[in-house]
């Protein structure tokens, strides 16, 4: 009942979010989105050459796994954002089923089914499943991997091909994107101690996951591995910078818990749930030691915890405390809770924590109505997150009508940055190549940028800056904008379009200034 409960309210929450955002709602999402435009309008109009050439050279800032997964219902004519998340949903639904399974095949029937409900009915996995994002692929290839991890060490003779499986899971997920890898090292490490410590022919089959493995990812990180470990430093540099939280210690302990994991991540009684599975783990555990050999049960809640201790203790330690990315940890968490309750505690244990799932489900189906009270803000944030969407498809008559068109953005906001423009170009059927300038550099970088766009888009001043002040970056670093006035008086070429107002929730106004071309002279790079 609570899986069914957790099921429906886990589809409900999806819908309603798709047809109240048809359009995007944030920044990484939209990227994502049209990163799978970009892919499939390169198909139709160069071919398959030009596409396995952008996989390697456009968007290099992470593994293309998002995009191979997108690509397919794109070319089927289902590329816009609604079907994506849609497709998102799906994905994110079989991973349910995944740690069903893997916590089935050491504990019973009843812990898989609490393993599905305690993921599908926890914010942290209705909101994976709502949003088009890198969670997409990540999140269903740690469930595979944990699945087969499962079949792999609680089995005395698994099948042959479940290493291979098992690498190919592994695989998937490094392509979803860099942080897999760290995910994974905790339990490569704990599957090479038991295979020291118990079954010596076990390594031999980690070989074969690692070459199945390779054989998916190799390619992407043999040509730009280096570039997404760049990516992730500097992104983890320029989050240092950040403070986003003010208090330390304790005091931290108990916002990190009470608001971050217990509201917005997994919900209160999914938490209470969680807990009340850490204290069947350590009966279980306690019970283990009796024994020569670790039981299947606590081999494969060892392989969940593992797989979510370093989503859980970079969020701790890191600067970014967005709650989003602590999604990764669930499915760990759920297959261990889960075995810890099933065969830890007594039955009635069972039916308590099935019943916290259900109740939660239930909060999360009625979201649209719940006031944002302490403990349920999460909930209630389900269906109203903001939209800050603007439609700049009113660029369209000002776009050249062949080609690649260069633009130069001068200035950000929510509403009026290269996103949301490139992915109103998409809309279009067209491709863009883009610049960005959030303040005036030099005179002679100034000139260089305005002489290589066709198009100039200049912010209109009075709008609100993307990051406020004091929030994502030091109030030292000054508010306002310096842009130029007139930017067709810096480069030859450029004249007034007068100003654009797109439709959206605000700010989406600029000035636009278009290139003439000279007699005999394209206004476009035609080899794009």
């Amino acid at each position: 009942i609570a899986l069914g409960v957790a099921l429906a309210a886990f589809a409900f929450a999806v819908l309603l979010w798709v047809l109240r955002n048809p359009e995007i709602a944030g920044w990484d999402e939209l990227g994502y989105v049209d990163e799978v435009r970009h892919d499939s309008l390169l198909l139709a109009q160069q071919g398959w050459g030009a596409l396995r050439d952008s996989l390697f050279i456009d968007y290099r800032q992470g593994p293309p796994g998002i995009r191979l997964v997108g690509l397919p219902a794109a070319l089927a004519g289902f590329g816009d954002a609604a079907s994506l998340r849609l497709l998102s949903a799906l994905l994110i639904a079989a991973t349910a089923g995944m740690l069903g399974l893997a916590a089935a095949s050491v504990a019973g029937r009843g812990a898989g089914l609490l393993a599905a409900a305690l993921f599908l009915a926890a914010p942290g996995g209705v909101r994976a499943g709502q949003e088009f994002m890198s969670e997409t692929l990540a999140i269903p290839a740690l469930a595979a991997t944990l699945l087969l991890l499962a079949r792999e060490w609680a089995r005395p003779e698994p099948p042959r091909w479940n290493a291979a499986l098992l690498g190919l899971a592994v695989g998937a997920g490094l392509l979803a994107r860099l942080s897999f890898a760290v995910q994974l090292l905790p339990a490569a490490v704990l599957a090479i101690g038991l295979g020291l410590l118990f079954d010596r022919h076990r390594l031999r089959r980690l070989g074969i996951v690692a070459f199945f493995a390779l054989l998916v990812a190799w390619p992407a990180y043999a040509v730009n591995g280096l570039r997404y470990l760049g990516y992730a430093r500097g992104a983890v540099a320029d989050w240092q910078g950040h403070r986003l939280v003010a208090e330390g210690g304790g005091e931290f302990a108990l916002r990190w818990l009470g608001r971050i994991v217990a509201d917005h991540a997994f919900g209160p009684l999914v938490t209470l749930a969680l807990l009340l599975g850490a204290a069947g783990l350590l009966v279980l555990a306690a019970r283990g030691l009796r024994w020569r050999r670790p039981p299947p049960a606590l081999l494969v809640a060892g392989f969940a915890l593992a797989l979510a201790a370093p989503v859980l203790a970079g969020h701790v330690t890191g600067q970014n405390q967005n709650f989003r990315f602590l999604a990764s940890a669930l499915p760990g968490l759920a297959v261990a809770a889960a075995i810890g309750i099933a065969a830890g505690l007594p039955r009635p244990a069972l039916g308590a924590a099935a019943a916290l799932a259900g109740v939660q489900a239930l909060l999360v189906a009625a979201a649209p109505a719940l006031p944002p009270l302490p403990g349920l803000a999460g909930l209630a944030e389900l269906q109203g997150r903001p939209n800050l969407t603007c439609d700049w498809r009113v660029l369209g008559p000002s776009l050249p009508a062949t080609g690649t068109p260069r633009l130069l953005l001068l200035g950000n906001t929510d509403g009026f940055n290269p996103v949301q423009v490139n992915h109103a170009a998409h809309r279009l059927g067209r491709r863009i190549r883009w610049e960005e300038l959030r303040s005036v550099p030099d005179p002679a970088a100034l000139r260089a940028a305005l002489d290589r766009a066709d198009l100039v888009l200049l912010l209109v001043a009075g709008q609100p800056e993307a990051l406020p002040p004091g929030l994502y970056h030091p109030p030292s670093q000054p508010p306002v904008l310096a842009l130029p006035a007139d930017p067709a008086a810096l480069s030859p070429g450029l004249q007034d379009a007068g100003e654009v107002a797109a439709p959206g929730a605000g700010g989406c106004r600029a000035r636009v200034f278009s290139r003439i071309a000279a007699p005999g002279q394209a206004a476009t790079d035609p080899a794009g």
